[in-house]
């Protein structure tokens, strides 16, 4: 199905199109489907061989997931970055060269689709996938060790 269809059919129903996929209630090019997770390819490909991986279960949320569903996805997550770096996609990438992957958790509010997704992203030289890694604030860099102390204290309380 054409990916302008396919988008519109997800979006115009109602439910949540990570859910019609899990549930075979719409098309997708499914990679590897396990009980509790499904693991397919994005329909906007950041690079060759971008893939999504979800747990079944409607969930937002990483720690909404039961510790069944985190083994089983995160298994699922470590052989679809396996098989993406066995994969010969070098003819999508012309004269660049396979450096590895980028794995995304997305669960943010930001997001159209409300549904915990894994993104296992290949990288290549000279792609375009950018992440800013500067720090929160330039004039504190590298922060102190009084600040990363009370950040480290609040999360081990956590």
């Amino acid at each position: 199905m054409e990916e302008k269809k396919l988008e519109k059919l997800l979006l115009k129903k109602g439910e949540c199109p990570f859910c019609m996929i899990a549930n075979k209630k719409a098309p997708a090019y499914v990679i590897k489907e396990t009980e509790k997770s499904i693991a397919f390819l994005d329909l906007r490909q950041i690079n060759w061989g971008h893939v999504i991986i979800i747990p079944k279960r409607h969930v937002e949320k990483l720690t909404d997931l039961t510790e069944d569903e985190i083994q089983d996805l995160f298994l699922l997550v470590k052989e679809i970055d396996q098989k993406i770096r066995k994969a010969n996609l070098d003819d999508f990438l012309k004269k660049e060269v396979r450096t590895g992957t980028l794995i995304l958790i997305r669960e943010d509010n930001e997001r159209i689709i409300k549904h915990l997704a894994i993104h296992v992203i290949p990288r290549s030289t000279f792609d375009m996938v950018f992440i800013d890694w500067r720090p929160i604030y330039e004039s504190m860099n590298p922060l102190d060790d009084a600040v990363l102390m009370k950040i480290k204290e609040r999360l081990s309380v956590a």
